[in-house]
């Protein structure tokens, strides 16, 4: 403790402090603090006290950040009975979480233990949800739920890294071993299974990664195609239907022409038919780019292999748009 650079100041302050116990519920206790600094501060006055190396999140009046346990007071010692804290990075304090998650009981106890010690936590119990949420607000981390009833989590995971959003993603994952082409879409993997401290750990780790993962660019081949096609929206709870034609499609998304106001980002379900296929077709879409007024790129993020294969058929005997008319649709 004699490396601190910051000066400390006596204080005396009543402070919650929350952190994840042995059983691995999280324990709220009163304490105070001794002295404080920029940087954290000196606390006594705990029943129970955390391990070195634990996240806690302290709380006066209205005011919360997360800290990490750098010290705990030896039996025998003049700190015997307090701890030292380090306030953790301060561009993480707010940062702000998105969990996807369609358990519910599991979902509110990890979103409750989270937001206790301080994390600011947007639940979404599907991967509509989870786009009206990302529409309006940005989050520096995403942590998403595999599997998923309502599509798959990969395609979930492409459409976030494709959509452009910058946030890190953390897999919670209820499969002891994850496949390769799902670990690598995501910074980081968590099972379902593990002790919250450990998911705690995990996210502070991603958190405090610079890095990003670059997701590549896949292209596929385009053709002309006129069909009906019908994009359902769902807002606040309210679904709306758009009408329109397509003007393109192949195996990854279709484009169309409808007067609607759709926002890219956006999470949508589309209906269209073929003349291949006696049943209407249907796929989860992104509004991947919008160009004019009217002229909408839609990417399937969750398609029924048949339907890709009818897809595939029906493409397989057009010409292909050309790279150069491709462009400028």
């Amino acid at each position: 403790m004699n490396m601190r650079r910051e000066e400390r100041v006596p204080a005396r302050i009543v402070t919650l402090v929350n952190y994840i116990g042995d059983d691995g519920d999280v324990l709220v206790q009163r304490a105070s603090t001794v002295d404080v600094s920029d940087q954290g501060g000196c606390l006594e006055g705990l029943r129970v006290t955390p391990e070195v190396g634990s996240i806690v999140g302290v709380q006066t009046g209205q005011t919360r950040a997360r800290f990490r346990v750098v010290w705990v007071g030896e039996l025998g010692s003049s700190r015997y009975g307090q701890v030292g804290i380090e306030r953790l990075d301060s561009a993480s304090q707010s940062c702000p979480i998105l969990y996807i998650d369609d358990d519910p009981a599991g979902a509110e106890r990890r979103t409750s233990s989270l937001t206790a010690l301080g994390y600011h936590v947007t639940r979404a119990a599907n991967a509509v949800e989870a786009f009206q949420h990302m529409q309006s607000a940005t989050f520096s981390l995403i942590i998403a739920a595999y599997p998923l009833r309502d599509i798959d989590t990969s395609e979930l995971l492409v459409a976030i890294r494709r959509s452009g959003a910058k946030s890190k993603l953390i897999l919670l994952s209820s499969y002891g071993r994850i496949p390769d082409s799902v670990a690598e879409l995501v910074d980081a993997p968590s099972l379902r299974s593990d002790p919250l401290a450990l998911l705690v750990s995990t996210i502070e780790r991603v958190l405090e990664d610079k890095k990003h993962i670059k997701f590549p660019t896949r292209s596929h081949r385009r053709y002309a195609v006129r069909v009906p096609v019908a994009i359902e929206v769902l807002r606040a709870g309210e679904r709306t239907m758009f009408y329109g034609t397509s003007t393109d499609l192949c195996e990854r998304g279709i484009g169309a022409e409808m007067r609607a106001a759709l926002v890219p980002g956006e999470m949508t379900k589309v209906y269209f038919s073929l003349p291949n296929s006696p049943a209407e077709l249907e796929a989860h879409a992104l509004v991947r780019h919008r160009a004019e007024t009217a002229m909408y790129g839609f990417e399937f993020i969750s398609i029924h292999a048949k339907t890709v294969q009818t897809i595939k058929a029906f493409c397989s005997v057009l010409p292909a748009i050309s790279a150069a008319k491709a462009a400028h649709q």
